[in-house]
């Protein structure tokens, strides 16, 4: 039997933040503890509130990462969700692989970070709710 992802494995951590000379530094080290980063990408809002993702993945984990504004991400593992709220960079959240996650922009032109432990495949991706309870029940 395959062993599937559940929200227990879902990790939220704090930046490191060090303010200087009137300005607040966030960062971003040792995020290959938790695996090899390939691929690093963002999204900007464009000036409208909206919902992205709306996807799992079959064989990608991510740290996630708001930069600017505010965002929810909204995690399921088709019995439990856990909702998370980033804004600024104060928080990093890990989602590995198996989990269905949706992204709801809080805020107009909020920027999010996510690094991933593939390289795109649109084969990893299952964008149906329905297609993934079918793939976590086996």
């Amino acid at each position: 039997m395959r062993k599937l992802n559940t929200i227990k494995e879902i990790q939220v951590k704090s930046n490191q933040k060090i303010e200087s000379r009137g300005a607040d530094l966030f960062i971003f080290e040792n995020l290959n503890l938790l695996f090899n980063i390939k691929r690093i990408f963002t999204i900007n809002n464009n000036n409208i509130l909206e919902s992205r993702g709306s996807h799992a993945h079959k064989s990608n984990d991510q740290i996630i990462s708001c930069v600017s504004g505010k965002v929810n991400l909204l995690l399921k593992d088709g019995i439990n969700e856990k909702s998370i709220d980033l804004f600024d960079s104060n928080l990093l959240v890990y989602v590995p692989r198996h989990i269905w996650g949706e992204t709801n922009f809080i805020e107009k032109n909020s920027i999010l970070v996510c690094y991933s432990s593939e390289n795109y495949e649109e084969e990893s991706y299952i964008r149906d709710y329905n297609e993934f309870m079918r793939f976590r029940n086996g």
